[in-house]
């Protein structure tokens, strides 16, 4: 298959695991070998049925200073089936080898699957139609995001005039420019499924507002 069709890489998860894992990528599946089984080697999931995706570094400490990182990246189907990929570097050993094939994993799902998903998502704000992702729902007048306070998790209503938000290295947050110090909530990209798609759709219906 063309290169610009497809991404295929192995996936060594640490020096203790001998595995190399073929990961593979294209518009009509995405296909990883995360299991050991002598019969059953791949998860697969079809493109149909990929709805989400969260990613992100840990860090791995030891007893006095951070010793390496554990590239995370998961991917959720229809049934909630998660495909778990992830490869640690220990000392800065292949630190940029390591990198360079995280960005393409992410660059690829992105590509194939969430780019779409995201653009989907903008459509049906252009046709007034109303839908949610990351518990933050939409609608053409207003988002409403729920924020945390000390005694319950309360439902608070922007209004499209007044949405601002910001984008860090690991989350997103989201705003009230008339009540920012109690009105906002984060959203994390390496736990809090569909942060990016959230943020390229805000983003986007932000931008076309102005």
């Amino acid at each position: 298959m063309d290169n610009n069709l497809e991404f295929k890489t192995i996936i060594k998860r640490s020096f203790l695991d001998n595995s190399k894992r073929q990961l593979i990528i294209n518009s009509d599946y995405i296909q990883f070998e995360d299991k050991d089984l002598a019969t059953d080697y791949f998860t697969k999931f079809l493109s149909s049925e990929i709805k989400d995706y969260r990613y992100g570094v840990r860090w791995i400490r030891g007893a006095k200073f951070t010793i390496g990182r554990d590239y995370q990246i998961f991917i959720r189907n229809n049934e909630n089936k998660i495909i778990k990929i992830n490869f640690k570097s220990f000392y800065g050993i292949n630190k940029s080898l390591h990198f360079k094939n995280y960005s393409g994993i992410l660059n690829s799902l992105l590509k194939f699957y969430f780019n779409k998903i995201a653009s989907d998502f903008i459509e049906k704000f252009q046709n007034q139609l109303e839908f949610s992702i990351c518990n933050v729902h939409f609608s053409d007048k207003n988002i409403m995001i729920e924020t945390n306070s000390i005694i319950k998790k309360k439902q608070n209503t922007i209004l499209w005039k007044d949405v601002r938000t910001k984008d860090y290295r690991t989350y997103f947050a989201i705003y009230s420019q008339e009540n920012p110090a109690n009105i906002n909530q984060c959203y994390n990209y390496k736990d809090d499924w569909n942060t990016a798609i959230l943020n390229t759709v805000i983003r986007t219906i932000l931008k076309n507002k102005e």
